[in-house]
């Protein structure tokens, strides 16, 4: 048997044929559905979810916010295997030279405030700044245990990923 597509259509004509919804005198109330219509009604089993895809997440900038991207692993290998008979080569992507000890902004927007001063001893997790983007703060993790040298100043504009500072031991 092949069903279609579950709706609440049978709900709701259930609730528009009924003996309080229909007639001269309106005998629904706010807990109605909840109080009188639902112990009539028979129990329906609960849908079975589909077997979700494998996924691989990947960060990217959307209009200057960070968004987690999941791709499912059966596009990621038709796109390799298409890209392996391509002709040509393929450029790199062009990542910035990152070092270990960098602390990167969680945001493309502004630094608005440092939170600890040039110099200070940070533990892995502590608060060391707050950006800004579209009216939403993010508060800026230390990511390791060290000596903070900031790279960036306070009113700063930062792109996603670029360091604003360095954590060294």
């Amino acid at each position: 048997m092949i069903d279609g597509v579950a709706t609440v259509l049978p709900f709701h004509r259930t609730v528009v044929e009924h003996p309080a919804f229909v007639g001269e005198r309106l005998g629904v109330y706010t807990q109605w559905i909840e109080t009188e219509l639902l112990p009539e009604l028979e129990t329906q089993p609960r849908a079975k979810a589909a077997p979700a895809p494998a996924l691989r997440r990947v960060a990217i900038e959307v209009d200057g916010r960070r968004v987690e991207l999941g791709l499912p692993d059966e596009l990621l290998g038709s796109l390799r295997a298409a890209d392996a008979g391509a002709s040509g080569p393929v450029a790199a992507s062009a990542a910035p030279d990152q070092h270990e000890d960098a602390l990167l902004a969680p945001v493309s927007g502004t630094l608005v405030r440092r939170l600890v001063a040039e110099g200070a001893w940070v533990a892995e997790g502590d608060a060391v700044a707050v950006c800004e983007a579209m009216k939403m703060e993010t508060k800026v993790l230390a990511e390791r245990t060290g000596t903070i040298a900031w790279l960036v100043e306070e009113g700063a504009t930062v792109i996603v990923d670029a360091p604003i500072a360095r954590v060294t031991e």
